[in-house]
């Protein structure tokens, strides 16, 4: 999508627990496409602000799903992104898998994947780990190339041993934060992330439904409050901003 310095990787928080990583040899993997108005169009809330961009019109390398509800295995917006990109290889859990199948996304590009497994890719080696929401949910982390460490817990309720990806050493944790439909809330965040102690933490899942939010600065409050070393970044709810991250200088 765009150039990435040494070092680096870019984000972009395309709503909800969609987002586009990329970094220097990667190739812009994006996680979670939801891309149109499925659960409004399916008698739930509609969106608060418009798609940011249209799925036939994202250039990625690889999609990762990391479980199969609409907002997140969108079968509004995978035949279109799927079709934009032939090349691009799908990461999905079971359930997500079945339901590609039932959108005729199935064959050789499409990879099941499990919780707690490594799995390798040009640029970027990206590890499974368990998310308490659905029976087959995964987080991602991604360790890129010449870059820094994300965790992305994707949608998740608290469990105690949540605080094992400390391991990775990231450089950013991006964190649901709506506690709502099997979501983390902010105080459970806060903890979340004082535990794993990242340099950075993205507070995510929140501003597109007006049924499901919660808010940012609340969670900054509490965050700052409970003596956290981490450094939040706030990203507007549209969709529209880059943010770039940056591995330590050794």
């Amino acid at each position: 999508m765009t150039d990435v310095a040494s070092g680096t990787a870019n984000i972009w928080w395309l709503g909800q627990g969609s987002f586009v990583f990329e970094g220097i040899h990667s190739g812009p993997l994006v996680v979670d496409p939801y891309l149109s108005n499925s659960v409004g169009d399916t008698g739930g809330p509609r969106r608060l602000f418009p798609v940011p961009v249209a799925p036939g019109d994202l250039r990625v390398s690889a999609i990762w799903l990391t479980h199969d509800h609409i907002d997140h295995t969108d079968p509004h917006t995978l035949p279109a992104l799927v079709a934009a990109n032939p090349d691009a290889p799908i990461f999905a859990t079971p359930e997500s898998v079945a339901h590609l199948a039932k959108l005729g996304i199935e064959g050789a590009s499409v990879h099941p994947i499990e919780r707690n497994t490594r799995y390798d890719l040009p640029g970027v080696t990206v590890h499974t780990t368990h998310a308490e929401h659905t029976p087959d949910s995964v987080g991602l982390v991604f360790v890129f190339e010449q870059g820094p460490t994300l965790y992305h817990t994707a949608d998740t309720e608290y469990f105690e041993s949540i605080a094992d990806a400390k391991r990775f050493t990231p450089d950013l944790l991006s964190i649901c934060i709506n506690g709502r439909w099997g979501n983390m809330n902010i105080a459970d965040a806060v903890r979340v992330t004082k535990a794993i102690a990242p340099r950075y933490v993205l507070p995510m899942h929140w501003g597109l439904f007006a049924e499901n939010t919660a808010d940012p600065q609340e969670f900054v409050r509490e965050l700052q409050a409970s003596g956290s070393v981490a450094e939040p970044v706030l990203l507007p709810a549209n969709g529209l901003a880059r943010y770039t991250v940056s591995r330590p200088v050794a």
